[in-house]
């Protein structure tokens, strides 16, 4: 049988993606304040002040990116809107010049109308 294949390897790898997936939900947690800071505490010294380092690291990156995503999801809004409220003004200039030339040529109407009687 393969070593890759054996019980303890697999034990082994199962670990590593467990420890990951706990790694990785501790830091979507943390982006949101839901973490304590001495779940970073590591063996040593300097692991501990490298995982602090990387954690300020990933904090601020993620920070950035979900203002970003914000100013794009905004952006795209402001661009739907906009592009709206042209096609809407473009309708209402169209409306106020129909009833004004109707206008116009009512009251010129009404006026030849009172010079026939």
């Amino acid at each position: 049988m393969p070593a890759f294949l054996s019980q303890p390897l697999l034990k082994l790898k199962f670990h590593y993606f467990f420890s990951l997936y706990k790694a990785a939900r501790q830091l979507v947690w943390s982006v949101f304040g839901l973490m304590e800071s001495t779940d970073l505490e590591s063996h040593t010294s300097l692991t501990s002040e490298i995982v602090g380092l990387l954690y300020l690291i990933f904090l601020i990156l993620s920070v950035i990116m979900l203002v970003n995503i914000l100013v794009a999801l905004l952006t795209s809004t402001y661009e739907k809107y906009r592009v709206k409220s042209h096609v809407f003004l473009k309708r209402v200039i169209e409306l106020i010049n129909k009833l004004a030339v109707f206008l116009y040529f009512r009251s010129t109407y009404k006026a030849a109308l009172k010079g026939w009687r």
